[in-house]
């Protein structure tokens, strides 16, 4: 940062940029990531359209989720967290979602985004809540997902996408067996 002409101006990618200037940006920013956040939940309650989700993705962008032999027979036994990482597994990864979920509705609460001084990467934390209808053991089941997603962003061309997102799943549970006492889940279902 410096003073001249008694402005505030800080260095972005080594031009001095007015303070206020900055702020804005970053806060026009944070209201293009929301919008990117926005633009996947449409397009996952919409039936993951597989080809635009990809879209939103870096090229090498990685997705980290909970997941089971129950959603890909090619991780058979594996628990935790999955890794899609690239285009073509991100869209095997969404393809998945559309053979496993019939119905979701996505609520999303922004917590933190913070845009970094360069203007071209992010980090996002938000809360989430998805009631759905999947497939468990043959049977269509209304089901409830929620937890954090804790996500890292880039510009590319100008263009905001995901790098990372890594979901944290604190709750799994039926909708008729409800989620006590499985709010607290030691080993996800899902």
């Amino acid at each position: 940062m410096s003073y001249a002409n008694n402005r505030l101006y800080i260095m972005v990618q080594g031009d001095p940029v007015d303070a206020l200037e900055a702020r804005i940006a970053k806060l026009e920013a944070i209201e293009d990531i929301k919008r990117l956040k926005q633009h996947h939940i449409e397009l996952t309650d919409a039936g993951y359209l597989v080809d635009a989700l990809v879209d939103l993705w870096c090229e090498d962008g990685t997705w980290l989720g909970v997941f089971t032999d129950i959603d890909d027979p090619l991780e058979a036994g594996s628990r935790g967290q999955t890794r899609y990482h690239g285009h073509d597994e991100i869209r095997r990864f969404w393809e998945l979602n559309g053979r496993l979920y019939d119905f979701v509705l996505h609520v999303m609460i922004p917590l933190d985004i913070r845009v970094n001084d360069d203007l071209e990467t992010a980090t996002g934390t938000w809360k989430w809540l998805m009631p759905s209808t999947r497939d468990v053991d043959g049977v269509p089941t209304a089901t409830w997902l929620g937890g954090t997603q804790s996500d890292e962003y880039r510009r590319v061309d100008g263009v905001w996408k995901f790098y990372t997102v890594q979901v944290h799943a604190d709750l799994v549970a039926t909708h008729l067996g409800g989620w006590v006492p499985s709010r607290y889940i030691e080993e996800s279902p899902v």
